[in-house]
């Protein structure tokens, strides 16, 4: 379950149930899975956190709110941090009046690139 309030029906609130999906997957890699850099030197919780920067910084320039960039947790932590992150990100972005267009496209993307890692 989500830390915030996301929409709980719409296009936004599959959005959420994928972001609670990836979290899962997340939360039942191993360590080393994490932890293993690409061919680029990327491992999947750098990607995670790299996402949860972006998700951030979107939602920053939407609302009245300062925040700041997450914090690069240890690699356990990358399922939680995306889900309080990118929940957070939909509760703002699906408030948004009109439709925060460009930030659907964006948690999209975000995930697309996430489920290719899984």
């Amino acid at each position: 379950m989500s830390p915030v309030e996301t929409p709980e029906s719409g296009p936004w609130a599959e959005l959420s149930r994928q972001v609670e999906r990836v979290a899962d997957r997340l939360r039942s890699i191993g360590l080393d899975r994490l932890a293993r850099p690409d061919n680029a030197g990327v491992s999947l919780a750098d990607e995670v956190h790299s996402a949860c920067v972006v998700l951030a910084a979107h939602a920053q320039k939407s609302s009245v709110s300062d925040a700041v960039e997450p914090p690069r947790l240890a690699d356990l932590g990358s399922g939680d941090q995306w889900t309080v992150i990118a929940s957070e990100f939909i509760a703002i972005a699906s408030r948004q009046v009109p439709a925060d267009a460009a930030g659907a496209e964006l948690i999209e993307t975000q995930l697309r690139d996430l489920r290719r890692r899984l």
